[in-house]
């Protein structure tokens, strides 16, 4: 299923080398983060937060004392609460959204978000036959949703820059 998404976005526009490569990446990370085990999973999680943490003291150890009260409210709420898997999620879909939509253009946007849900409700339904992991529709609409915001935001990057060009070649 996920070849065939490849396949006829490679195809769709002919055969364009820049785009293949992050495709081919961005797919491999889903289908990685897809199958991967949930111990293996927890513990990536963990790993991942930890990092973060430490990052996160580093920074607050260089804030000057006398540094408004805001500001460091601010560096210290608690991110870290939120599910790592639901951020990724969003960014890898939005990333494969992004790359499908300069693959194909703008003219088939319907047909890559429809590519984008068939992906991510595979991958979720493939989620089902791997110990410790469940299908999730939760997952499937965070997934629509990077997708459609990345999108949203090349659409409207690429009409903006269009109106500019228009006005250019006016003057």
């Amino acid at each position: 299923m996920i070849v065939s998404l490849l396949v006829s976005a490679v195809v769709a526009n002919g055969f364009d080398k820049k785009w293949f490569a992050p495709l081919v990446l961005v797919t491999l990370t889903i289908i990685i983060g897809t199958t991967m085990p949930v111990t293996l999973k927890n513990e990536a999680r963990a790993e991942i937060i930890s990092h973060a943490k430490t990052f996160k003291t580093q920074v607050l150890d260089h804030i000057p004392h006398d540094t408004p009260n805001v500001f460091v409210q601010l560096t210290s709420l608690e991110i870290f609460k939120l599910d790592i898997t639901k951020i990724a999620h969003f960014i890898l879909f939005g990333i494969l959204g992004g790359l499908l939509h300069f693959l194909r253009g703008r003219t088939l946007l319907l047909l890559t978000l429809l590519d984008i849900s068939i992906v991510s409700s595979g991958t979720e339904l493939m989620q089902l036959f791997i110990d410790g992991r469940s299908a999730l529709v939760g997952d499937v609409l965070i997934d629509l949703a990077g997708a459609s915001c990345v999108i949203l935001m090349l659409f409207i990057s690429q009409h903006i820059m269009g109106i500019f060009a228009n006005n250019l070649k006016q003057s």
